[in-house]
């Protein structure tokens, strides 16, 4: 019965949460919108990011981004 990263973060007071990982199209992307939803400024470092799909990648990319979720390299 552990803590959620959500409240993990929250515990920290972070001004800025930033993202890497594998899967942008799945579980990077899930990842980004849950931290969003939960009031967290995200910056997603896209240069530390894998995937499955090139498009599927791409799109989620340009989904995240329009869903105000900062893309960085």
């Amino acid at each position: 019965a552990g803590q959620s990263l959500g409240e993990v973060i929250s515990m920290l007071e972070p001004e800025n949460v930033f993202v890497c990982g594998i899967a942008t199209e799945f579980c990077v992307k899930n990842t980004c919108e849950d931290l969003k939803r939960a009031g967290f400024n995200v910056v997603l470092l896209s240069d530390c990011l894998a995937y499955v799909d090139a498009a599927g990648h791409k799109k989620a990319l340009e989904e995240m981004s329009s869903e105000g979720i900062h893309i960085r390299s």
